[in-house]
């Protein structure tokens, strides 16, 4: 079974997650802001074993929201978007408003999908910042099919007030435009 400790400071928060450790070994970890995971019901992908949450940067932002997604916290992928974020579906879609995206998230992180990104760039200018990466995903449905997907992202990111980056628009289908 996985453990969560966290510490917080301020609005930024920290993860680490353990498996099999003593307390001492555990309090250690967090100190050191290592990131572990074993004998998880899922597969953490190699970018979530070395990852500090930093929200305060556009990379650790992105880190904890996909951690969010592959350890099914729906409430934690949530928080990554600002009051006014639009997602765009895989159809080409404009989901607005929080309620509306948090239904298209609750199968993604039903899910609990192994998701890995790679070649990221990010452009930060005041307090917004444009992430695109590309990802690939994979995962077991509930109905048991297996499921593979890839593709690349467009982020628009806001910097909150308390000064963690959050999605103004998050387009993870962004390279289906250029397939058709």
């Amino acid at each position: 079974m996985v453990q969560s400790f966290y510490k917080k400071t301020g609005t930024v928060q920290k993860g680490i997650y353990l498996s099999k450790f003593s307390d001492a070994d555990a309090k250690t970890m967090l100190t050191n802001k290592l990131h572990i995971a074993s004998s998880s019901s899922h597969a953490l992908s190699k970018e979530f074993m070395t990852t500090d949450f930093d929200r305060t940067q556009p990379q650790g932002a992105v880190n904890y929201f996909r951690h969010c997604i592959v350890t099914g916290d729906l409430s934690g992928a949530m928080s990554c978007f600002h009051k006014e974020a639009t997602y765009i579906d895989r159809g080409g879609m404009e989901v607005k408003g929080l309620d509306q995206i948090d239904a298209s998230m609750k199968h993604l992180c039903t899910w609990k999908p192994e998701i890995k990104g790679s070649k990221h760039r990010v452009t930060i200018v005041g307090d917004l910042a444009i992430w695109v990466d590309k990802w690939t995903l994979k995962a077991v449905l509930p109905d048991g099919n297996p499921i593979e997907m890839a593709g690349a992202t467009t982020c628009m990111m806001k910097k909150s007030e308390a000064g963690i980056w959050l999605w103004l628009v998050d387009d993870p289908f962004a390279a289906e435009i250029y397939a058709s």
